[in-house]
């Protein structure tokens, strides 16, 4: 009788595989994808409300997003797609709003955070602006011993700044992007005014030398992030009118480079140095632009590579519906056969018929 069973039970599980033309083994992996409600898909936006300028780091199985909204909100997830609040009842990571300009405290936002982990601390650089930004905006820091908070400033600097436009000699220094490599730390920064490049200290903490930076790209980008790919380091910036609704102009565009100091350089061999029109759109490639569905896309976070090999970045859009808020977005990121990123069509996706798969 006890042989019966077994034999049943293994038919029952033999059977069921087959029904869905997967072995065993498979079956197993498949059922590892299944999220948001045993789904293998996911529309866009993934989250609706305000979620400009997504930052996410992967420390083990989970993610955390960091995102603006006039003090820096954190989040949590495992498959980048359902994401938890973090920190306080309102998901602040940060318990004072830092403040290290001469701009009054009410005029000024807390924007484009850029979160790393390295010497056993989480580091978020972030930007310290009013709109329309100037001489007097600048980028902080604030250190961590875990994901949640709170981030204070580093030993040593009372206030958290790393340095202010008119220190630096460049107007609107806004959206950090942290790069290490070699031993050696650096940051990117720069909003309309010129993207540039300057060494910090060995521990990340401070600029190495205030009068020492290089010009990476023109005056037609902000949100520098870049992403070192083969033999390439990539350069995706962000460009246009940010913050119009479905009006925005927003777009992503990416130059690539052989050297983390550049020249970047576009699809057809323009450097990035040389681009400084408003808005361009001879450009190319364009990443992502707006469509009927989706206006502004833009500010990538860095690209996560899920444990298939594929890529994804998440980034913000706004949607038709009468709200003024730019809502997270997920998409897959493919490379052409020529090494240049490619997001679906070059336009948002709004139904994506896979989805991240993490072990």
């Amino acid at each position: 009788m006890k042989k019966v069973l077994i034999y049943h039970i293994l038919f029952v599980i033999i059977a069921l595989c087959l029904c869905s033309g997967k072995s065993p083994a498979q079956s197993k992996e498949y059922t590892k994808t299944l999220k948001q409600g045993d789904k293998s898909s996911f529309t866009n936006p993934i989250v609706v409300g305000s979620y400009a300028d997504p930052t996410v780091i992967r420390m083990g199985k989970e993610f955390y997003m960091y995102v603006t909204s006039g003090i820096v909100r954190g989040y949590k997830s495992t498959d980048l797609i359902n994401w938890d609040r973090i920190g306080n009842s309102s998901s602040q990571v940060f318990t004072e709003r830092p403040d290290f300009t001469d701009d009054k405290v009410n005029d000024t936002g807390m924007w484009a955070p850029d979160i790393n982990y390295f010497d056993g601390k989480y580091v978020m650089y972030y930007s310290i602006s009013k709109w329309g930004g100037g001489a007097t905006c600048g980028i902080g820091i604030g250190v961590s011993d875990k994901p949640q908070g709170p981030f204070v400033p580093p030993v040593g600097n009372s206030n958290g700044k790393l340095f202010v436009s008119s220190e630096i000699g460049v107007h609107n220094s806004i959206d950090p992007c942290f790069f290490e490599e070699n031993g050696k730390r650096y940051l990117f920064w720069g909003s309309f005014y010129g993207i540039y490049m300057t060494e910090l200290t060995e521990d990340g903490m401070a600029v190495k030398d205030l009068t020492k930076k290089t010009l990476i790209a023109g005056r037609s980008f902000e949100a520098a992030y870049v992403h070192k790919r083969g033999n390439y380091y990539y350069l995706f910036t962000s460009t246009g009118a940010c913050c119009e609704g479905m009006n925005s102009s927003y777009k992503v565009m990416v130059g690539r480079s052989q050297s983390l100091e550049g020249p970047y350089l576009s699809k057809t061999g323009v450097d990035m140095k040389t681009v400084n029109a408003w808005n361009p759109t001879n450009f190319q490639p364009i990443v992502i632009k707006g469509n009927d569905t989706f206006g502004g896309p833009g500010h990538n976070s860095r690209i996560i590579t899920d444990d298939k090999g594929v890529d994804w970045f998440l980034y913000h859009a706004f949607i038709d519906n009468g709200s003024n808020h730019r809502n997270l977005m997920l998409d897959r990121v493919d490379w052409d056969n020529d090494g240049w990123p490619i997001v679906g069509n070059g336009t948002p996706s709004h139904s994506v018929n896979s989805i991240p798969v993490f072990f």
